[in-house]
Order: structure tokens, then C-alpha cells, then sequence
């Protein structure tokens, strides 16, 4: 989707998934939120994490999560 963004994985510059590998039991949480938009108001490539988590608190029409733990 040409509007689609994808913040940094993690703690760093790199984007995409990274896929589960820690050397320990991990705890995954996954939400999905509803949109009162198509888009995040604002959102570019160079949004971080907290920037889009502020955006989310006013574009959101509800959020579900799912909590999964993985297990080397």
C-alpha cells in the first residue's frame, strides 16, 4: 500500500520483521487498532515509536492485543 509505513524494528534503524529468536522465553504482544482514518494523520518514514503510539491515542476507534510467549 503506497501510505503504508513501518516504524524501526527494536531499538534501531533497521525496518521489517526480525522474527523471533531469543536466547530465553520471550513474551510477544501484538495489537491491532481500528482506525477512525485510512492513515495516521502525520505519519511519515522518519516517525518513531512514541510518535506514532501518541498519534494512535487520538486515531483510534478501539484495539484488540494478542499475548503470545515464545519458547526456544
Amino acid at each position: 500500500m503506497a501510505s503504508a509505513h513501518q516504524t524501526a524494528s527494536y531499538d534501531s534503524a533497521v525496518r521489517g520483521y526480525n522474527g523471533p529468536c531469543p536466547p530465553a522465553v520471550h513474551t510477544y504482544e501484538l495489537r491491532a487498532y481500528a482506525l477512525t482514518s485510512a492513515t495516521l494523520p502525520g505519519a511519515t518514514m522518519a516517525t518513531t515509536k512514541e510518535q506514532v503510539v501518541s498519534i494512535l491515542a487520538t486515531a483510534s476507534a478501539g484495539s484488540a492485543m494478542l499475548t503470545a510467549t515464545f519458547t526456544p
